[in-house]
Protein backbone atom coordinates (compact mmCIF):
# COMPACT_ATOMS: atom_id res chain seq x y z
CA UNK A 1 0.00 0.00 0.00
CA UNK A 2 1.19 3.23 -0.86
CA UNK A 3 -0.39 6.90 1.07
CA UNK A 4 1.22 9.98 -0.55
CA UNK A 5 0.70 12.76 2.00
CA UNK A 6 0.83 16.40 2.09
CA UNK A 7 0.22 18.98 4.28
CA UNK A 8 -1.49 22.20 3.75
CA UNK A 9 -1.15 25.84 5.25
CA UNK A 10 -4.78 26.35 4.33
CA UNK A 11 -8.28 24.37 5.47
CA UNK A 12 -9.67 24.28 2.81
CA UNK A 13 -8.76 24.30 -1.29
CA UNK A 14 -11.75 26.37 -1.89
CA UNK A 15 -9.76 29.16 0.50
CA UNK A 16 -7.25 29.23 -2.42
CA UNK A 17 -7.23 31.64 -5.16
CA UNK A 18 -6.76 30.05 -8.38
CA UNK A 19 -7.48 31.14 -11.68
CA UNK A 20 -9.86 29.12 -13.82
CA UNK A 21 -8.30 27.54 -16.52
CA UNK A 22 -10.28 26.17 -20.01
CA UNK A 23 -9.68 22.79 -20.71
CA UNK A 24 -7.78 21.74 -24.14
CA UNK A 25 -8.80 19.42 -26.79
CA UNK A 26 -8.09 15.53 -26.13
CA UNK A 27 -7.59 13.55 -28.74
CA UNK A 28 -9.50 10.20 -27.74
CA UNK A 29 -7.65 6.51 -28.20
CA UNK A 30 -9.40 4.80 -30.89
CA UNK A 31 -11.93 2.09 -29.07
CA UNK A 32 -9.83 -0.79 -29.96
CA UNK A 33 -6.97 0.39 -28.60
CA UNK A 34 -5.88 -2.48 -25.93
CA UNK A 35 -6.08 -1.44 -22.12
CA UNK A 36 -4.33 -3.32 -19.10
CA UNK A 37 -4.98 -2.84 -15.87
CA UNK A 38 -2.87 -3.70 -13.40
CA UNK A 39 -1.45 -2.96 -9.60
CA UNK A 40 0.71 -0.02 -8.99
CA UNK A 41 4.55 -0.86 -8.57
CA UNK A 42 6.44 0.91 -5.51
CA UNK A 43 8.81 2.31 -7.67
CA UNK A 44 6.22 3.99 -9.51
CA UNK A 45 4.74 5.95 -6.46
CA UNK A 46 7.24 8.83 -7.14
CA UNK A 47 5.64 9.26 -10.96
CA UNK A 48 2.42 9.73 -9.54
CA UNK A 49 2.88 12.63 -7.18
CA UNK A 50 4.85 14.39 -9.91
CA UNK A 51 1.16 13.51 -12.16
CA UNK A 52 -0.89 13.97 -9.59
CA UNK A 53 1.05 17.56 -9.07
CA UNK A 54 1.17 18.77 -12.72
CA UNK A 55 -2.47 17.87 -13.20
CA UNK A 56 -4.02 19.51 -10.10
CA UNK A 57 -1.02 21.68 -8.11
CA UNK A 58 -1.98 22.40 -4.98
CA UNK A 59 -5.43 22.47 -5.25
CA UNK A 60 -6.29 18.65 -5.06
CA UNK A 61 -9.21 18.18 -2.41
CA UNK A 62 -8.05 14.89 -0.79
CA UNK A 63 -4.51 14.56 0.93
CA UNK A 64 -4.77 11.18 -0.06
CA UNK A 65 -6.24 8.83 -3.00
CA UNK A 66 -8.35 5.44 -2.48
CA UNK A 67 -7.30 2.37 -4.52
Amino acid sequence: MVELVKNFSFESVEDLDVPTVQPSVVKMAPASEKVTLRLMRPDETVSLARLIYRVYGYTYPRGYLLP
